[in-house]
């Protein structure tokens, strides 16, 4: 306006310039004000068609029908079956095999006849016989739930087992156990895991090695219960052991059958912070640790797990995944986390 002023010495000069252009400015706000109504109802189109979460995560208020080719997520490209290594057992020994392999057993002997002849000069080797035996009389103190009971009582004549006193004497059962090893320690590395990390790589190699999963998966936690010294013990009320070692485990759905697994370490320190992400990482770490590729599949998890980040990352792997979701999460919109005066089965599309 001081500009158009300077113009024009009178007012009825400045009059007169408006008279003769007001067609000009009126189309000039004419297309501000359109500009402006385009906005509006943009808007009004996101609020119609959108709830807007706290992040600006826009969620469809109606399904979607998608037209075309079926997406790569959603095609399995191996359906279930049994690997070649499955097909041939005859026999338990056969199935004990491809978890714990002749290539683990004949680590653990090497790595406890190091230890035990630094000890004792006498000792005698440990071979992969004595070795399975040893193992078997361990699961059947488990089947006869004998954790309470003496070992004395266990090869006693009278009171016993006799398959237990069958298979090795009472000294020699002991002496494994006092010098069992898992690493040799001289070229251990550093880590909560390290004394058994190798052994527990091989065991998850081979647990990949029994099946080609469904297209069903899933993936939680478990308690094995433990109330021995161990760093990385853990405590959750919720489970029936209370105490014991933390496994998240990633399963097949339609056999149970375990696929992967990742043991909780705990805290690198009791001042460290959580790790951020904790949830994704595991999930992610499973999958891609895994030693087959599990694309076209579907993901059950729980809401510790689900997120939209994390779908977001599997269908990057043409993965899918269904879950339920903490409503405390910021890509979820406050429509969904208000559940008065709803009806039961009652949703929002």
């Amino acid at each position: 306006m001081n500009f158009v002023g300077e113009m024009y010495e009178s007012e009825d000069e400045l009059a007169d310039f408006f008279d003769d252009n007001s067609g000009i400015l009126e189309d000039h706000f004419e297309i501000e004000s359109d500009t402006e109504s385009e906005e509006e109802e943009e808007g009004d189109v996101l609020e119609n068609e959108f709830y807007i979460s706290k992040s600006k995560e826009k969620w469809y208020k109606k399904p979607q029908i998608i037209v075309g080719r079926r997406n790569r997520s959603n095609i399995l490209d191996k359906s279930f079956s049994l690997t070649e290594i499955s097909q041939r057992i005859a026999n338990i020994e056969d199935s004990f095999d491809i978890f714990i392999n002749q290539e683990m057993l004949m680590k653990v002997c090497d790595y406890t006849n190091k230890f035990a002849q630094t000890k004792n000069t006498n000792w005698n080797q440990l071979d992969i016989k004595e070795l399975k035996k040893t193992i078997g009389i361990l699961i059947l103190l488990g089947v006869y739930q004998s954790k309470n009971e003496s070992v004395n009582n266990l090869w006693d004549i009278t009171h016993g087992r006799k398959v237990i006193r069958n298979a090795m004497k009472l000294n020699r059962f002991q002496n494994i156990l006092r010098n069992l090893r898992f690493d040799d320690k001289a070229e251990r590395g550093y880590g909560t895991l390290a004394p058994f990390e190798e052994m527990f790589e091989l065991f998850r190699r081979n647990m990949s090695k029994g099946i080609i999963p469904s297209e069903n998966l899933t993936i939680d936690e478990q308690l094995v219960t433990f109330f021995g010294r161990c760093s990385f013990k853990t405590f959750m009320p919720n489970k029936p052991g209370k105490y014991g070692i933390k496994i998240w485990t990633l399963c097949d759905v339609k056999t149970s059958y375990c696929l992967n697994q990742i043991i909780y370490l705990g805290k690198k320190t009791e001042n460290s912070t959580p790790e951020k992400n904790l949830s994704m990482n595991v999930v992610l770490d499973l999958i891609t640790s895994y030693n087959s590729d599990l694309k076209g599949r579907n993901i059950t998890t729980d809401s510790y797990f689900t997120s939209l980040e994390l779908s977001k990352e599997l269908l990057k792997k043409d993965i899918t995944i269904v879950g339920t979701i903490d409503k405390k999460r910021v890509e979820v919109p406050p429509q969904f986390k208000s559940y008065k005066n709803k009806e039961i089965g009652e949703k929002n599309w």
